[in-house]
């Protein structure tokens, strides 16, 4: 995956409602983690499963 394709997933999540993501109630907890004393919460972020994989991808 290419930096430049980031671009489509910034599309799509300015078309996405935030109060729709919290449809799911797990939301919270599936999308924050602790670890050494930090907690990160980024479920107020548009986000969704299926963008977690490219992005990944483009970490390594």
């Amino acid at each position: 995956m290419d930096v430049t394709n980031l671009s489509q997933f910034t599309e799509l999540a300015l078309t996405r409602n935030i109060i729709s993501l919290f449809a799911d109630r797990e939301r919270s907890k599936n999308y924050s983690v602790s670890a050494a004393g930090l907690f990160l919460d980024y479920a107020k972020k548009k986000i969704v499963d299926s963008e977690f994989t490219p992005l990944f991808i483009l970490a390594e």
